[in-house]
């Protein structure tokens, strides 16, 4: 699968796997930081742009894990 030329620049597949109910789960990263509400819009609009191809694409970006310092310097686990 081929990302439409828009994202290619900022947006990289991860895995492709296909569920038992038939959606088509597509994990990517996002190759620089941006705000939560930047990075859903972008997200929203690569499975807006790649539904038109295939209805059942549905797109999870991989978890960036916990980020906050100062949880994991009090050793609070989750």
């Amino acid at each position: 699968m081929d990302l439409p030329s828009k994202f290619q620049a900022n947006i990289k597949i991860v895995s492709i796997t296909k569920s038992p109910l038939g959606l088509t789960n597509v994990e990517v990263i996002i190759n620089e930081s941006m705000l939560p509400q930047d990075r859903g819009s972008l997200l929203l609009d690569l499975e807006d742009a790649l539904c038109e191809y295939d209805p059942s694409i549905r797109i999870w970006h991989t978890p960036l894990g916990d980020k906050n310092t100062l949880r994991n310097l009090r050793g609070v686990g989750l």
